[in-house]
């Protein structure tokens, strides 16, 4: 093979060589803070969590995968503000609120 032909080859080779998908921006899932009055292993606690799962599940969204979850269980109205500040922490996309306590909690100014 004589070196022009070499060359057109590699020319033609080279337009026809898959170039693959630009990189994408990798875009991290929604992140969803979640306070629950009572504690962790409260039976009714754990159903009201598993429900709030599951009612995301029928709307598409998994956690773990495309969606993710911060949980934290107060174990009464005492921990309500604390927990406040520390969801607020996070910066979750979207609260969710299980008492009014922690609304309360939410809406006074967090120092």
């Amino acid at each position: 093979m004589k070196r022009r032909e070499f060359m057109a080859l590699i020319g033609s080779a080279a337009l026809v060589w898959p170039t693959g998908a630009p990189a994408q921006q990798r875009v991290r899932p929604p992140r969803v803070g979640v306070s629950m009055s009572g504690l962790e292993t409260d039976p009714e606690q754990t159903a009201r969590w598993v429900g709030l799962k599951e009612g995301l599940e029928r709307l598409g969204w998994s956690v773990g995968h495309n969606l993710h979850v911060d949980v934290r269980f107060a174990g009464g109205p005492a921990r309500f503000e604390l927990l406040a500040k520390e969801m607020i922490a996070i910066r979750p996309d979207v609260i969710f609120v299980q008492s009014t306590g922690f609304v309360a909690a939410k809406q006074r100014p967090l120092n």
